[in-house]
């Protein structure tokens, strides 16, 4: 979506082994975005070796990459695979988005009761409200809060055209519309 035709940094990684992954190594798989933060992208394209990893080298990536950067950001993706196991307890806050219908708000339901399983404390788990269609056809995130049982830490709002302009000129949301509401939904999450 942002442009990279060949970003495959995950998967080189990930097949070194934990001994190999250096400040040095890293560098060479992060990719610059012109907004100044640094990517570690998976491939576009089926790779085994970034879905058979053993969590160990998962850690050791994660760990890795915290000393290298100010801020890490994880998508984890969904579900609880061994690795995501291992890497959930390294985070010190895990921000669980969802959208506000029945289904996926029974899904994160059992997420957060499987990651309060892992030993993980309801404070280190925040539930985001990803907006894709208008109010009207979804629940309200007040209704969302309180199946949950947490507080709803943001809630951003759809914007198809804004998304589909970002897509096309190969730009984060925030960069193409700086005031926008939705741009400061996401500063606020």
């Amino acid at each position: 979506m942002l442009g990279y035709e060949h970003p495959g940094g995950l998967g080189d990684l990930l097949n070194k082994g934990t001994g190999e992954l250096t400040a040095q190594s890293l560098e060479g798989d992060l990719i610059r975005h012109q907004s100044g933060i640094s990517l570690l992208m998976a491939s576009p394209t089926p790779d085994p070796s970034e879905s058979t990893f053993s969590p160990e080298t998962a850690g050791s990536l994660v760990r890795r990459l915290s000393e290298a950067v100010d801020y890490l950001v994880l998508d984890l993706g969904n579900g609880l695979s061994p690795a995501v196991e291992s890497l959930a307890p390294l985070s010190s806050h895990l921000i669980l988005c969802l959208e506000p219908h029945r289904v996926a708000v029974a899904l994160a339901q059992e997420m957060i009761s499987a990651l309060n399983d892992l030993g993980l404390g309801p404070r280190s788990i925040h539930p985001a409200l990803i907006n894709r269609t208008p109010s009207g056809l979804q629940m309200s995130w007040q209704a969302v809060q309180q199946t949950l049982q947490k507080n709803i830490l943001a809630i951003v709002s759809p914007a198809p055209e804004l998304a589909y302009q970002a897509l096309e000129s190969q730009a984060a949301m925030i960069q193409l519309q700086p005031g926008s509401i939705t741009s400061g939904q996401f500063r606020k999450l």
